[in-house]
């Protein structure tokens, strides 16, 4: 928005290469990890059985949070 664009969507991958500046492609990389896990850690159905919070756990939340 403070380049003058709207943004809209939940594809960060998406979001980052529509921007008007050279993004990283580590950058763009690592929005693609993050992608992944928005349907199926937000949604019941986002798994073929049970709760999302069955599926993830520490080793999960470890690996996927240090994006540096």
């Amino acid at each position: 928005m403070h380049l003058g664009q709207e943004a809209w969507g939940h594809v960060v991958a998406r979001l980052l290469r529509e921007l008007p500046l050279t993004v990283p492609e580590l950058l763009v990389e690592k929005g693609k990890v993050l992608d992944n896990f928005y349907v199926a850690t937000r949604y019941a159905n986002g798994h073929a059985e049970g709760a999302p919070f069955e599926h993830y756990g520490p080793l999960q939340s470890e690996d996927h949070t240090s994006c540096q």
